[in-house]
């Protein structure tokens, strides 16, 4: 959910959410912020989705990486590491392919 500043609730917020957050953000050319939102719209899918992870709020890029094999995901996750820890500005074909990757992480993670 949406505060009345438009924040997201990252904690209450479904996947859903947080993708059309990202659509908005990206739109806005805030791509950081877009790349953060998809990150977490997609470790929770991974979880819900998928059934891959159990999903908690301190659940780490390692975490995800040993639960899911998927090169995608390890480009996704040294994005995410190089935009929020590092403080990189995010491209907009950062943002781009965190919106096309993840579905496929996704779909990756389900397969047997």
């Amino acid at each position: 959910p949406l505060d009345e500043a438009g924040a997201v609730d990252l904690v209450a917020s479904e996947p859903e959410q947080l993708e059309h957050a990202a659509d908005t953000a990206e739109q806005a050319g805030d791509y950081a912020r877009a790349v953060r939102l998809r990150f977490l719209a997609g470790s929770l899918r991974l979880a819900r989705d998928a059934g891959a992870i159990e999903w908690r709020a301190s659940l780490t890029n390692g975490d995800l990486r040993a639960a899911v094999a998927s090169d995608h995901l390890a480009r996704l996750a040294d994005t995410y590491d190089r935009v929020v820890y590092g403080r990189r500005d995010a491209a907009a074909d950062d943002a781009a392919d965190a919106r096309t990757a993840w579905p496929r992480v996704i779909e990756e993670a389900k397969a047997p």
